[in-house]
């Protein structure tokens, strides 16, 4: 034991911390915060809650705190309170993925791709781009 503490005494103070966190793993903070908190609080929804297909592929929050999900049958909004459709109904729009541009601008891509704009009563639309490429070098971006 004498030459253990001697050779934490001849280094540098780091090992020695690193020594007691090792032996002493209580006083990490990270394990006492968990302890106490338990269960994280998460909430889990059903496809016939947000109207959807139920796997969900992709996810992804606005800047201004809206959560946008994509599955195999449509794109869906959530505010926190409730969902929200944002194709129609009789429209089979899968939703493989979303990337955020250093601008906020949430693109998408799957069956579709565009990106997703507010319009001036606040509500968010999808914005197709697919029209822009020309027919016989369309592909179904799902597979991307």
């Amino acid at each position: 034991m004498d030459l253990v503490l001697k050779f934490i005494y001849s280094q540098k103070p780091f090992f020695g911390l690193l020594l007691i966190f090792i032996c002493f793993p209580h006083f990490l903070p990270a394990q006492s915060i968990f302890e106490q908190i338990g269960r994280l609080p998460v909430t889990t929804y059903t496809a016939e809650e947000y109207d959807g297909f139920p796997v969900v592929l992709s996810a992804i929050q606005s800047d201004a705190g809206l959560m946008y999900f994509g599955t195999r049958t449509g794109l869906h909004e959530y505010d926190g309170v409730s969902w929200r459709s944002l194709f129609k109904s009789n429209e089979i729009m899968g939703v493989s993925s979303f990337i955020k541009d250093t601008t906020g601008t949430i693109f998408y891509a799957g069956y579709d791709f565009g990106y997703l704009e507010t319009d001036t009563k606040g509500e968010t639309k999808a914005v197709s781009l697919l029209h822009l490429i020309p027919e016989e070098l369309r592909t179904n971006f799902f597979c991307l």
